[in-house]
């Protein structure tokens, strides 16, 4: 270093600053803090003058659920579409298992005229509860019913023993539905309470067929039939079925869904019961001959919705209206 002179130092300073500057900078810090120390402190100066750098954070990461996402697929559980089944059940317990009495001839506050000692939110027809029943059987034409245009709407026909006062019921009828679209569909059924209603596959009804129906015990072992009249078709089983055998029943119904709550009644005009019988105490007689009580259905208001007419001239046939 002693062959640098000061005046070559200078003109070098001058033309090179920078590396003048770093020069001296290390042989100062050098002399001051000895040679270890010389790179954490020269870091230290630059950094204080280098232009800013993206602040990294390290962070958990954000869940987005993918729902909240714009236009980012959403799962929805499938809607499985089926047509309600309509099980028939029995009033709901009260008087005489539901059906209560009122006055003969009396008439309800819509004013139609209730022709019936009895009357019941989901009955209209006739029924006796004599006791002793092993057979019945009844005829009707199916009807052509109208929904409400809203929702699922629906009644059914049926013949029965028990039920009218106690729990147990072994019915056989047509069960219609109308679709909110207006859409009909008609089907035979059978039930055994408590279990669920059976449809019928095997034979295809529509409105306007007549259909003839009976029941008939052996012993604790039921035949159910019904026939198709105006299509030929038959269908026939037995079933073992503990019947108390208290009543029996010509009915028009607003059914019910499986859980309890009733079906919307659709419009069905007017149903007529034909070859109304039963055998009680193995004598087999008329509806009339049986002393059959008529049940007016009522809504809420006690307003008469199905009304069934007086028997016919042989005693075996009435027909229910839907007011």
């Amino acid at each position: 270093m002693n062959n640098i002179k000061p005046q070559k130092v200078w003109s070098m300073a001058k033309r090179y600053p920078v590396i003048f500057l770093g020069v001296t900078l290390f042989a100062i810090i050098s002399f001051t803090y000895g040679f270890s120390a010389l790179v954490p402190r020269l870091a230290s100066i630059v950094s204080k003058h280098a232009p800013d750098a993206p602040m990294l954070i390290e962070s958990s990461p954000k869940v987005i659920p993918k729902d909240a996402i714009p236009g980012a697929p959403t799962t929805i559980a499938p809607s499985i579409a089926r047509t309600p089944h309509l099980a028939v059940a029995p009033p709901a317990p009260s008087s005489v298992g539901g059906l209560t009495p009122t006055p003969s001839g009396s008439s309800s506050s819509s004013g139609a005229t209730v022709t019936t000692g009895y009357t019941s939110k989901n009955w209209a027809g006739y029924f006796d509860t004599s006791g002793g029943y092993t057979g019945i059987s009844g005829t009707w034409t199916v009807p052509n019913p109208t929904g409400n245009g809203v929702s699922t709407s629906g009644d059914a026909a049926w013949i029965g023993i028990g039920g009218a006062s106690t729990n147990d019921l072994i019915q056989v009828g047509t069960e219609d539905q109308v679709s909110a679209n207006g859409q009909v569909s008609v089907a035979v059924f059978y039930e055994l309470l408590p279990a669920n209603a059976n449809i019928v596959s095997s034979i295809i009804v529509s409105p306007g067929d007549v259909i003839s129906t009976s029941l008939t015990d052996n012993a604790g072992v039921w035949t159910i039939s019904a026939t198709d009249v105006t299509t030929g078709q038959v269908f026939t089983t037995t079933v073992n079925y503990a019947s108390s055998s208290s009543s029996a029943e010509w009915i028009e119904e607003d059914p019910s869904y499986s859980a309890g709550q009733l079906v919307p009644f659709d419009n069905f005009g007017s149903v007529s019961f034909s070859n109304g019988s039963a055998t009680r105490n193995g004598v087999t007689s008329t509806i009339l001959v049986l002393g059959a009580q008529a049940v007016t259905m009522v809504n809420d208001a006690s307003q008469a919705i199905a009304t069934p007419s007086s028997l016919n001239g042989s005693g075996s046939g009435f027909s229910v209206t839907r007011n």
